[in-house]
């Protein structure tokens, strides 16, 4: 597994899909994290628990955003729920991806 299938793994378990990550070129982190965790603290005291997430898969912090779930709907900002709108990480993803869309696709035309 490499380091940005472990970190998102790790926002996946802590973070129950409220967030979007991406990775640009040289290991660079584009992240949104919606959390009640957030609530109360300002921004350096959010980092604060997310940039020990990224540094310690050897990523790199970039652009980072980290909102209260108050605040993320006052921006009218939403994650893509459960990974969707994301480009497979590795293959054995790619491949579930396919079965999944394969299986809707089944049921849909079952339906017809």
């Amino acid at each position: 597994m490499n380091s940005i299938e472990k970190l998102r793994k790790i926002l996946t378990k802590k973070y129950q899909n409220q967030f979007d990550l991406d990775i640009g070129e040289g290991n660079f982190v584009l992240l949104t994290i919606i959390s009640g965790e957030f609530n109360g603290l300002n921004r350096s005291q959010r980092l604060e628990q997310v940039n020990p997430l990224i540094l310690n898969e050897g990523l790199i912090q970039g652009i980072v955003y980290l909102y209260t779930p108050q605040e993320a709907d006052m921006e009218g900002i939403m994650p893509s729920i459960g990974g969707q709108e994301r480009a497979p990480i590795s293959w054995q993803d790619a491949v579930d991806d396919d079965i999944v869309r394969k299986k809707i696709l089944l049921k849909n035309s079952l339906v017809k």
